[in-house]
């Protein structure tokens, strides 16, 4: 069974299987970043951040939990108050 992370992305197999299995920090943080990188690669990448600060590269919004989803509300609502 496919997840929905698996079937945003079309990477081998054996990236899946590595990202699952991979219990170090470091390796696990390196999958991580190709990951983002692919969502980059096919443009649907979130990109978070501005011209002054710099951008973030993150998965598409709508793969995002809740909890990160309301974190980035509530930093906006810090930047720009209504």
């Amino acid at each position: 069974m496919k997840s929905t992370l698996s079937q945003a992305l079309h990477l081998p197999h054996e990236v899946w299987q590595q990202l699952s299995g991979q219990t170090d920090h470091e390796l696990r943080a390196a999958l991580i970043c190709l990951l983002t990188a692919a969502f980059a690669a096919q443009g649907s990448a979130e990109r978070i951040g501005d011209a002054e600060g710099g951008w973030f590269w993150l998965p598409p919004f709508y793969l995002w939990q809740d909890w990160a989803k309301d974190g980035l509300r509530r930093a906006q609502d810090k930047k720009h108050p209504k």
